[in-house]
């Protein structure tokens, strides 16, 4: 029998939109630091990067982002990371899109650089936008983040499929180009005219 085709899909800005900015201005007045240079000090610091490949735990992160960010202290943890994860709102277009794809008996995978606070919140607060995968590739639980060639080999060896039959939509188009090297068939994703099955 020949293999059937696997429909991936990012999280971010395809399942669910989000505001980093937010992030940034709930931080501000807790922290000396401007919203530009607080935004400076998480990028650059490497700290998402280390989150999201699993390196740290969500306490290692959240200690990590108090002190480099100068962050009052004082304040319960438990509100620095409800800063630093409601950040997200549902593309309602593409869920009701995944249950019509899962209904019609196609498989389904989610592939995302995301970290343990964003997933959990995820799961917790709208836990039926993922019943329709059958697959979960998280940077956070495998070490690998988008748009490393490794990842895309790893995807492509825990489905048990060649390339070509392996669909992916991701809003970043290095990410698409990163993925089309590897042979897949993916796409930018800006709305749902790009996802063409």
């Amino acid at each position: 029998m020949p293999s059937r085709r696997w429909l991936i899909f990012d999280l971010g800005n395809v399942l669910f939109t989000f505001n980093t900015q937010a992030v940034l201005a709930r931080f501000v007045p807790y922290s000396p630091y401007s919203k530009e240079k607080l935004g400076r000090v998480i990028v650059y610091s490497g700290l998402v990067d280390r989150f999201e490949r699993g390196l740290l735990g969500k306490a290692e992160f959240m200690s990590a982002l108090i002190q480099q960010a100068r962050l009052d202290p004082t304040i319960d943890t438990k509100v620095y990371e409800r800063f630093y994860s409601d950040i997200f709102t549902p593309y309602e277009a593409t869920l009701n899109l995944l249950k019509t794809l899962a209904s019609r008996g196609e498989r389904l995978a989610l592939l995302s650089n995301t970290n343990a606070l964003h997933y959990d919140l995820i799961c917790q607060r709208w836990p039926q936008a993922l019943k329709p995968f059958e697959q979960f590739f998280l940077s956070y639980k495998i070490g690998l983040r988008k748009p490393e060639a490794a990842l895309f080999k790893y995807v492509e060896n825990r489905l048990g499929v060649p390339p070509h039959l392996i669909y992916y939509w991701d809003d970043l188009p290095a990410t698409i180009a990163a993925a089309r090297r590897a042979g897949w068939q993916a796409q930018v994703f800006r709305d749902l005219r790009d996802v063409r099955i």
